[in-house]
């Protein structure tokens, strides 16, 4: 099923998203957009009953004071302890809950056991998008008006400072994220 969903921010920018649902999944389309960042938030281990962990909850808090209007978020965890949901469902349901984030500004990936496969997962995510606009969006140079322009569009992971120094030498090693306007976010 397509759902097509059209949002104006205060800004009276507006934005238009087409949510489709395929195997279980769920990928948006962004058809027409107007953003300044795409939060990415790695995983952490959930607590028994599938219950986030301090560490987890601080990069959700960061994402959360961090978050304006037209931003979207990428959360990214499979089960890595054989738990009730996986990490992406568990920060999905926080994101909105604690941080009154609309529920289609959130994209799950929730395959990834590790830190390599949440790299990965992303870039599946952002891949099958099938949209120019968005990547071109967060590019770190985009032509706009015929002119080379630096882009104010910003990826930015979200994590623990330790684990964001693994993260950019995984980057570095991947040629998808090389030409993308990647930020670093540490969690407190």
């Amino acid at each position: 099923t397509v759902v097509i969903i059209t949002v104006v921010i205060i800004t009276v920018v507006i934005i238009t998203v087409v949510v489709k649902k395929e195997m279980n999944n769920i990928y948006i389309v962004i058809l027409n957009i107007h953003m300044s960042n795409l939060f990415v938030i790695l995983g952490y281990k959930l607590k028994k009953k599938s219950i986030l962990s301090n560490i987890l909850i601080k990069r959700l808090e960061t994402c959360i004071k961090k978050y304006k209007k037209g931003d979207f978020i990428i959360v990214s965890g499979g089960n890595t302890g054989k738990m009730k949901h996986t990490e992406a469902y568990m920060m999905k349901k926080y994101l909105m809950e604690k941080g009154n984030i609309p529920e289609f500004f959130i994209v799950k990936e929730n395959k990834s056991l590790s830190t390599k496969e949440n790299i990965k997962y992303t870039k599946n995510i952002l891949k099958k998008t099938s949209n120019k606009k968005l990547l071109s969006l967060l590019r770190k140079t985009h032509k706009t008006h015929k002119t080379r322009k630096t882009s104010k569009n910003n990826i930015v992971f979200i994590s623990q400072k330790i684990h964001l120094e693994r993260v950019k030498k995984i980057l570095n090693n991947n040629s998808f994220y090389n030409s993308l306007n990647c930020q670093f976010c540490s969690a407190h």
